[in-house]
């Protein structure tokens, strides 16, 4: 039966991003290698960043990204003040 504690130490967990969108997509270009940078299929990964980049609309305006082979560049553009 459930009960319920009064208290509990829970153990502490990963952070959210599983990558440091906040630098990747700080304005400057970045080229980044599937394999160093990230596993998934490119593809994957734009999407990832095109998310984060929607879940942030306060900060971001939107990200600029091309695939070329295995490298993602992409490049934030940020919400101007």
């Amino acid at each position: 039966m459930a009960e319920i504690v009064k208290k509990y130490d829970f153990p502490p967990t990963r952070s959210r991003n599983k990558y440091p969108w906040t630098e990747w997509l700080d304005g400057r270009i970045w080229a980044l290698k599937q394999g160093e940078d990230f596993e998934v299929n490119p593809a994957t990964f734009v999407s990832s960043a095109k998310s984060y980049v929607e879940r942030h609309t306060d900060t971001y305006d939107t990200v600029n990204v091309n695939v070329e082979d295995n490298t993602v560049v992409l490049q934030a553009i940020l919400r101007s003040e």
